[in-house]
């Protein structure tokens, strides 16, 4: 693999950072704070992502040292490489709520994405640990980190089984070891002997339930028969009650029934007082009829004058006319006579005659006129005389009785008739009831006598079984507490047996489960076993290849200076001189970094099946000259990597590469 160039778009304290890279040894150079650092993990974060941790890590994390400076809110960046001869580029954003991977085939232009987020989808079984442990050397130090040797173990087990990444002894391991734990601790927890301790007490307690049945039987009988009691109480209060609810009620009617004819009888007696003062007795009536009689009368005359008088006015008014209109034609024809006679043939003595007799007769016709007006005249003014007598008359009559006309008269008349007519029924009725009321009295004495006069259809019968009830409700509310706490008691001894029963279940179910699990740590402890054996076997077959191939690295950087180098089967590391092999710690620094830098180049040929690139942080700054210039050439030569890129804050990698005339290509930082 080789990686050509570096886009880091927003990364820490880069933005739009372009950086292409070379085949062979690149020299990233910068001073402190420069960022190679940077440029470093962005390498790793672009193949595996940006760590992000919870709790107390975060905010130390990864994601969180790498964030931006200049806030845009962007977090991306890419990479391009080449891998078995094709080149790919790496997309990724690193944006915690909207996080995206993906590799574009530059030739092809496919583009895989991956919910993971790694470059396991194109390289199988290059993880973060096998980065970290072989290829990328943190700042400063070599040293590979805990996960080394079991990735180690797990390696060799996958490439003598199966030759996939599957198998991981550790995990395994761990497993095992925690799985037995737990069993252990479980089984700890197996002991019974509090539950039949328990269940003993429990045994104890439900041999309480026949004595508990009995008494129940006896309350419930002497509750039934507190029940039969109440029932019959109960009957013959209801009678009682009834009994004395209809006397009341017909004791309450009689006296309503008298109440009703004593307030009739004073309402009537009262309407008789008011009828009887209408008048001064029925004398007073008989004038009043008299009276209205002789009015009748007097009205009755007065008509009867005053029709006369209009008969007799008429033929007295304008009597002196008509004797004029009668007399005159009289006298008319007997001048004619006289004067005309001759002209028709009337004697002279004849014609005299008959005038004389014409005239006389109009002489004697108007004086008869004349005289028949005047007399008409004076009856007229008699009848009149007679009319004021009579209306004279009629007005003191009215003026007696206190009248103004003889309707009033008739008026008061009819009134005191009604009157008189009313009293005597007021009598009639006030004489019935009296018998009514005296007919009650007989029936409604006795019970007056029982009950008084106030009496109600509130009652107080039955008052003696009403209290033998209310004292045995009592005695039934004592019982159904003393069947209620010993049925609640029973309760609890039922469910005392059901525990009872889960309880010797759960005994017997721990009994097995002691057994099974003590199996089953049979079974893990040969496990653990075998994988130990297994683990020792591979270290045997894989552990003398390793060995020399970083023994031989390890001589080439140091020029001899230790004659081998030992991983045991946990891949402690020894230094092997012919004597008592040494531990590393007993190394000087430069030499501890040596040696886990050959372990490096030693397992990353065993790791990975195409040359991968080199990562040096700062990994030099414990080497000597001599050392550094020894490690650079043989890196330069013979090292068989593609791609070697040196981050480092000193010229002397640069002069040193210069001087061996090794070629490189030079990246400075600002």
């Amino acid at each position: 693999m080789r990686i050509n160039y570096l886009d880091l778009a927003h990364f820490g304290k880069f933005h739009d950072k372009h950086l292409d890279l070379a085949p062979g040894i690149n020299v990233i150079y910068g001073k402190n704070e420069a960022g190679k650092s940077t440029v470093h993990s962005f390498i790793g974060c672009m193949f595996f992502g940006a760590e992000r941790l919870r709790g107390r890590g975060a905010g130390r994390d990864t994601y969180s040292r790498f964030l931006p400076w200049e806030g845009s809110g962007a977090y991306a960046g890419s990479m391009g490489f080449t891998y078995k001869d094709r080149d790919y580029r790496i997309l990724r954003d690193f944006q915690k709520d909207a996080s995206h991977f993906s590799i574009l085939d530059e030739q092809s232009g496919f583009t895989a994405a991956d919910g993971q987020g790694d470059i396991s989808i194109l390289i199988p079984g290059f993880t973060q640990e096998k980065y970290r442990n072989t290829i990328s050397a943190g700042q400063v130090s070599l040293k590979m980190d805990d996960s080394f040797g079991t990735g180690m173990q797990n390696y060799m087990a996958n490439l003598s089984m199966s030759a996939n990444e599957e198998v991981d002894i550790e995990k395994a391991l761990s497993y095992l070891k925690a799985e037995k734990g737990k069993i252990q601790t479980k089984a700890a927890r197996v002991s019974t002997e509090q539950e039949e301790a328990k269940a003993q007490e429990l045994q104890s307690e439900i041999g309480r339930e026949a004595a508990l049945q009995d008494e129940l039987a006896g309350l419930e009988r002497e509750r039934q028969q507190i029940r039969s009691r109440m029932e019959a109480l109960s009957k013959e209060y209801d009678a009682v009650v009834r009994e004395d609810q209809r006397a009341r009620a017909a004791a309450i009617r009689l006296i309503q029934e008298n109440n009703d004819i004593a307030t009739q009888y004073r309402e009537k007696k009262a309407a008789l007082a008011k009828v009887a003062g209408r008048g001064k007795g029925r004398s007073n009536e008989k004038e009043l009829v008299a009276a209205v009689n002789s009015c009748q009368q007097y009205n009755q005359r007065i008509s009867d004058l005053r029709y006369r008088q209009a008969g007799v006015r008429g033929g007295a008014e304008g009597a002196g006319v008509r004797a004029a209109a009668l007399s005159i034609p009289i006298a008319a024809i007997a001048l004619m006579v006289w004067l005309l006679g001759a002209n028709i043939g009337i004697p002279e003595s004849g014609r005299q005659i008959l005038a004389m007799v014409l005239g006389i007769l109009a002489v004697v016709v108007f004086l008869g006129m004349l005289i028949s007006g005047m007399r008409k005249g004076r009856l007229v003014r008699e009848l009149e005389e007679e009319i004021l007598e009579l209306a004279a008359a009629q007005k003191s009559l009215l003026k007696r009785f206190g009248a103004a006309s003889v309707e009033e008269l008739q008026n008061g008349l009819a009134y005191a008739t009604s009157g008189y007519q009313e009293e005597d029924r007021l009598r009639r009725e006030l004489s019935q009831l009296r018998s009514r009321y005296e007919a009650l009295q007989e029936p409604l004495r006795p019970y007056i006598e029982k009950y008084g006069e106030s009496l109600s259809l509130e009652s107080d019968a039955g008052e003696k079984q009403r209290e033998e009830i209310e004292a045995l409700k009592k005695q039934e509310t004592d019982k159904k507490k003393a069947i209620s706490q010993i049925e609640w008691k029973m309760e609890q001894i039922a469910e005392k047996q059901r525990e009872l029963d889960a309880l010797r279940e759960l005994i017997s179910k721990k009994k097995e489960d002691r057994k099974a699990e003590e199996e089953e740590l049979e079974a893990i402890e040969l496990s653990m076993s075998m994988i130990r054996n297994i683990a020792t076997q591979l270290h045997v077959t894989f552990g003398a290849e390793l060995n020399e191939e970083v023994s031989r690295l390890f001589a080439i950087m140091s020029e001899g200076e230790h004659d081998r180098i030992l991983l045991d089967d946990k891949f402690q590391i020894l230094i092997d001189d012919g004597g008592k092999p040494a531990r590393i710690g007993q190394m000087s620094a430069g030499t501890e970094d040596q040696i886990y830098f050959s372990i490096r180049l030693a397992v990353s040929r065993i790791f990975f099946d195409e040359n991968m690139p080199l990562l040096l942080d700062d990994s030099f700054a414990l080497y000597d000259d001599r050392r550094l210039e020894h490690t650079l050439r043989w890196l330069g030569q013979r090292s068989g990597f593609e791609q070697i890129l040196i981050f480092t804050c000193h010229h002397r990698e640069a002069e040193i590469l210069a001087r061996a005339g090794i070629p490189y290509t030079l990246h400075q930082l600002d």
